[in-house]
């Protein structure tokens, strides 16, 4: 196991040395999280992404097809502190703070963040009855899934040792992702970086 593995392995445990999932390590790890993105005005460039960031933020992914549906479950459960809704809690804050909060509070993703009651039912309203706004739920979910990837990427290409070939790009620039998803793949086709065993994309 290189160090790099190590340094990583180390990462993603609770102090005690087991893998954390109590509502202590959630609360920790969302809280110096958002005070990391807040210090740095939610723009994240990946060759600066601390080690811990990089595991905490990658949803799990499992060994095999058993592992991975459990994780699904996991994932999608009302357990609101399991350490695996941190990676969507982030994303959701770095995309609220740098593409909604402008627009007030009927905008998308806020009902988490409303202040009052009546603006988040003035949310769900529009969730309801507005396509164009459920369109936007849409490209959400698209965007976290790139964002995932990138992650993937930029963790992958730390542990095979090529991380001195790794783009530099804003983890939260929603925008650029498609561009920089097509720089990795030409970077994949013309050997810039060694294959793998499937596409990042």
């Amino acid at each position: 196991m290189s160090t790099f593995q190590e340094r990583i392995l180390a990462a993603s445990v609770s102090p005690s040395g087991n893998p954390g999932n109590d509502s202590e390590q959630y609360r920790y790890r969302t809280t110096v999280s958002e005070e990391y993105l807040a210090a740095h005005d939610y723009r994240v460039r990946s060759t600066e992404l601390p080690e811990q960031f990089l595991v905490w933020w990658m949803r799990p992914v499992g060994r095999n097809a058993a592992e991975q549906r459990r994780l699904e479950r996991e994932f999608h459960s009302d357990d609101e502190y399991a350490l695996v809704h941190i990676p969507l809690e982030i994303f959701m804050t770095a995309y609220y703070e740098r593409y909604e909060r402008c627009k007030g509070p009927a905008s998308f993703l806020s009902a988490d963040r409303a202040s009052t009651q009546e603006d988040a039912d003035a949310v769900e309203a529009l969730f309801a009855d507005d396509a164009d706004y459920r369109a936007q739920a849409g490209a959400f979910i698209e965007s976290f899934h790139k964002f995932q990837t990138l992650l993937r990427y930029i963790f992958t290409l730390h542990t095979i040792g090529f991380a001195d070939k790794l783009r530099r790009f804003d983890l939260f620039d929603v925008e650029a992702y498609d561009e920089v998803l097509a720089q990795v793949n030409r970077d994949l086709t013309d050997g810039t970086i060694p294959p793998f065993e499937a596409r990042i994309v």
